[in-house]
């Protein structure tokens, strides 16, 4: 009875954490991702020659947003059930 209800317990709180991630997912704002992505772009061609950690957590700011970006299209991309495929840049997503 115990294992029951401890593992009734942890499928909800799977299905609760899913819909919490997906909420967080549906509420960004990709353009915005886009731009942020622009300026630490252009941050890092400013910065060029200076320190080496200003470079390196411009460059982890990158990598993040880039990460950001793709899950949300692949949460879209699981809401369309199929495939997307980005003519421009030959980019993708598959579920």
């Amino acid at each position: 009875m115990c294992v029951c209800v401890c593992v009734c317990v942890c499928v909800q709180n799977k299905k609760q954490r899913q819909i919490v991630r997906e909420a967080v997912l549906r509420m960004k704002d990709v353009g915005q991702m886009l731009q942020e992505i622009e300026d630490v772009e252009r941050q890092e061609l400013e910065t060029l020659g200076q320190t080496q950690f200003n470079e390196k957590g411009l460059e982890e700011k990158k990598i993040k947003l880039h990460a950001s970006i793709h899950r949300v299209a692949r949460y879209y991309v699981s809401l369309l059930g199929g495939v997307l495929l980005c003519e421009s840049t030959g980019w993708r997503a598959t579920m």
